[in-house]
């Protein structure tokens, strides 16, 4: 049971950090452009599914998990304005899902969480290959161990559409 919550956090926490807010209040304080040096929203709007999606604490290789190897799965949709909604589901937990925009800061992603405040954006590596495969990796912050301090992450994820 304690795996399972600890997974289920891990899930939460990296949706929130894949969600915005879209309160008016904030909805013009997400400044990041729809087009990067390298890719543009309009390159990778579309429905996603990952075939790995994986979380790991910096410098803890004891802490690894892949959501696909443990028999769930992550979904993205992303519109061509920089809206998404992202779907997290693991077997016997349950799912939750997400919505937020995008943009980006030169060649890399942009998301701003829906519990943050501007400023408090996480940026993420992309790369587009040619067989249509989007990656994205990074480091995003969360309570890894649910101990109340949130650590720096790797999180590895790869999607088909």
């Amino acid at each position: 049971m304690k795996h399972t919550v600890k997974i289920m956090t891990i899930i939460y926490m990296a949706l929130l950090l894949l969600a915005c807010n879209s309160d008016d209040d904030n909805a013009t304080a997400f400044d990041f452009p729809l087009e990067g040096t390298t890719l543009s929203i309009d390159d990778i709007a579309g429905n996603w599914t990952a075939t790995f999606a994986e979380f790991q604490t910096v410098g803890d290789p004891s802490s690894l998990i892949d959501i696909v190897d443990a028999g769930g799965s992550l979904t993205l949709n992303i519109q061509n304005n920089g809206r998404f909604t992202s779907t997290i589901s693991l077997p016997g937990v349950g799912s939750q899902q997400f919505s937020g925009q995008m943009g980006f800061s030169g060649s890399q992603l942009v998301l701003l969480d829906d519990t943050d405040e501007p400023g408090d954006e996480a940026f993420l590596n992309i790369t587009l290959t040619p067989e249509d495969m989007l990656l994205l990796t990074g480091i995003l912050e969360f309570d890894f161990d649910e101990d109340g301090i949130f650590e720096d992450t790797n999180v590895d994820f790869r999607l088909i559409r």
